[in-house]
């Protein structure tokens, strides 16, 4: 979903190696500052599925599809 609004990946490094660090020890790009037009409920869920604490990262599909029905809806 990141990519898909951004236009980009949010770690777009081209070595595997380099990517793994970077998407393990550099924070999430702020998505604000490429969209400050998506709704704080779209942010709230990319922010969820970006997490690195697997505690704090969105556990299902079926909860993306509940959050992406509120959306809609």
């Amino acid at each position: 979903l990141y990519q898909m609004f951004a236009g980009k990946l949010p770690f777009p490094s081209a070595l595997p190696a380099m990517l793994i660090a970077d998407i393990l020890s550099k924070p999430i790009p702020p998505l604000e500052d490429i969209r400050p037009d998506l709704p704080p409920i779209v942010l709230g869920l990319i922010y969820m599925m970006l997490q690195k604490d697997p505690i704090e990262r969105i556990d299902t599909m079926a909860r993306v599809k509940a959050t992406l029905k509120e959306i809609k809806d």
